[in-house]
This record gives structure tokens, sequence and C-alpha cells, in this order.
């Protein structure tokens, strides 16, 4: 298996939330390179069918995945399965930027 290099654009080029960049679309796969500002958050969801991986480029992340908390810096990952009610907080100082990679159907590995 070949695997290609990721480019990731400049930040000041994905400077609000929800501008989507498509890394993998052969792998049936969406990412988003998100910027959320002091207190703000992605906003609570279920990952019906999908599963997600969220990883910090900068800042400090809060991420609530049914009612346990986690604290991601940066150049952490966090896995997040199907059926799980999740959010995700900047709650510090500077800007969070993340890269949020999700499923399209059922899994990662379809």
């Amino acid at each position: 298996m070949v695997k290609k290099k990721m480019e990731v654009p400049e930040v000041r080029d994905f400077q609000r939330l929800g501008q989507v960049m498509e890394f993998f679309p052969a792998r049936n796969l969406k990412a988003d390179y998100i910027t959320l500002q002091t207190g703000e958050s992605l906003g609570a969801h279920r990952t019906l069918s999908r599963q997600e991986v969220i990883g910090v480029v900068q800042g400090i992340a809060q991420i609530v995945i049914d009612n346990e908390v986690y604290k991601l810096r940066k150049d952490q990952m966090i896995f997040i399965p199907r059926g799980k009610l999740c959010n995700l907080y900047n709650k510090n100082k500077p800007r969070l930027k993340i890269i949020f990679i999700k499923s399209k159907n059922n899994n990662f590995s379809e």
C-alpha cells in the first residue's frame, strides 16, 4: 500500500469553523481543519453511523464523550467510536486548531 503525503494548508487559509478539505476521498473519509476561538465549541452531536478522530494542531481541546472529559494538547489525537455523544470546547487561549476526521459511512476500515 502506497501512502500519499498529506499537504496541510497554511492556517491563515482556514480561519473559521466549517472549512472542509477532502484529504482521503478514496478511503471514504472527510477531514475538516477547524479553528475555534476561546469559548467556542463544535456543538454536541452523536456519532450515530460514523466514527471520528480529532487531532490537535494548536492549543488545548476539552472533549466530552458520554460525560467523560478529556484534555488534548498539540500533537495528540482521540478516537470517537460510533454511537457516542460528544462535544469539543476551546476554554483556553489562544485559538484552538484541530483536524477533525470522520468516516462518511460506517467506519474507517470500509
